[in-house]
Parts: C-alpha cells; structure tokens; sequence
C-alpha cells in the first residue's frame, strides 16, 4: 500500500475549468472556491470536467473532496499534452469514486455506503496516475446513475503533483476527530438546551521518520500553505478498506503550525493536524 500522500499545490487554479453540464445558478467556477455552499451542479447523473493550462503541468492525482457521490459512483482521469487533441498520456481507468463497505461491516438494514454528507461529513473521491506526467489538459468524467438526488454536486476540484513520504505516518498515531460547533446549555427547568451548530472533521497524525529530502519538502509545504492555504492529505491511498481510506482523506487548513524535529541522527518527526473545511 502507498505512502500518505499530499497535494498542497492545486494545479486548477492555474486553469481554465469547464463542465459538460451545469445547472442554472451553480457554474463550474465553483468548483475553484474554498466554500463548501458553492458547488458545481450537474443537469444529470453524469458530467466531465476539463481542466486546461497554458503551459505544462505535472498531475499525479486528482481529488473531488465534497460531493454527493452515492456508493455506485465512478470516477476516470485522463490527461494529454495539448489543450485540443494531444497525445493521451495516462490514464486511470474507471474506477469506484467512494465505494461502500463489504456486506459484513454492516447491518443489512443499513445504507451500504460511505455517503457521510447524510451526516454533514464530506464525500472524498481520489484517482491516481501510476506515474506523474506534464500535462496541458485532463479530463475527469463522473458517472453516479443511482444518485437519489438526480444530478452531481462538487465543491472543490484538486489535482496536481502530490508528494509521498519514503515512510508513512506513525503506526497508530492517526487520529480522525468529528468537531461540533453545538452548544448545549441547562434551562432553569433542568432542561438541555441545544444551540444546533455545524459539524466538521479534523486528521492529526505522526511523521517520526522523516529523512533529510522529506524534512525538507515538508519544510517547503508548511512555508507554501502556511494557516491560510488548503491542503489535501489521504494517509491510506488507495487502500483495500475503503471506509478507513475515506475518513482519513482531508482537505482542509494546517490547526497549528508543527515544528520540526532533529529526532535522531540523519532523521527528523514532526505532527500535523489539519482541520477540515
């Protein structure tokens, strides 16, 4: 299984960004903001999203990190080296976009997927190259025939080079936290008193073997993304357990800036926590 990887850099917002389909008052320019509430909306249950830049790019991965993407959605990405035709570069085939879990993990009455929006969580859907290319133009095609809702809704577009550490994350030092905003106070009855607030999810992990190269390359991100700049982080990349792979997938903003570490001779560690949009 791959390493945790990390887009801080997002390659879309050098680019032109067009939807084959688009729904009265929901543009594809959406999909380059950081708020959830602005989304590109499809006309139907199936829509390809063209990304073009003027002059090379290097893609490694793409990721769609809000949607209402139901279990049975699938996601294809395929780059080329011109804005119009080309040469075909990579592609990924198509693959599920946020598959459901095996029948055993879960009750037979319940919904069989991973769809945390019905829980004001987030939909995540990833793609990888098996390699990074320069590309001047990818294309990302999602099809969702049995969304209930009838058409495609995305947040946020990501894709661009991502960077795999030589080691992953610390064994056991993942952790996935749901933060409520609620506030829930006493009536002079004796009564709670609930103030609904919102929901979102924080990731925090270990990096405590980070060689030379890496150190510095985090070093780089943290400088480049500082408290402002979104990041998009997956520690288990196309893993085999879809459900753990998607509550450790995040896009969001650094909490606090992490030092860094000379933890022993020629290695380093630091601690990341990001906290979700």
């Amino acid at each position: 299984m791959p390493n945790l990887r990390v887009i801080h850099d997002n390659a879309v917002d050098r680019g032109t960004v067009t939807a084959s389909s688009t729904a009265a008052g929901y543009p594809a320019s959406n999909l380059l903001t950081d708020r959830k509430v602005e989304v590109h909306r499809s006309t139907g249950t199936s829509v390809t999203y063209k990304v073009t830049w003027p002059s090379l790019e290097t893609v490694g991965m793409m990721a769609l990190p809000s949607s209402n993407a139901s279990e049975t959605a699938t996601v294809r990405m395929r780059a080329w080296d011109a804005e119009v035709g080309g040469s075909l570069l990579a592609d990924t085939g198509t693959i599920y976009a946020a598959p459901g879990a095996d029948l055993g993990m879960w009750d037979w009455e319940m919904p069989l997927n991973s769809n945390a929006a019905l829980y004001g969580g987030d939909v995540k859907a990833t793609a990888y190259f098996a390699d990074h290319v320069a590309a001047r133009r990818v294309e990302i095609e999602v099809i969702d025939l049995d969304n209930p809702a009838g058409y495609i809704d995305q947040a946020r577009l990501v894709v661009g080079q991502y960077w795999e550490p030589e080691h992953n994350a610390e064994l056991g030092s993942a952790r996935v936290s749901v933060i409520d905003t609620s506030k829930v106070s006493r009536a002079d009855s004796g009564d709670p008193v609930v103030d609904r607030g919102t929901l979102h999810s924080a990731l925090a992990f270990d990096m405590t073997w980070l060689d030379p190269e890496d150190r510095a390359r985090l070093a780089h991100i943290l400088r480049g993304c500082g408290l402002y700049r979104p990041l998009f982080i997956s520690i288990y990349p196309e893993s085999e357990d879809v459900l753990t792979e998607q509550d450790c997938m995040i896009y969001g903003r650094i909490k606090a800036m992490p030092a860094l570490t000379h933890a022993r001779l020629g290695l380093f560690a630091s601690q990341l926590e990001i906290e979700g949009w």
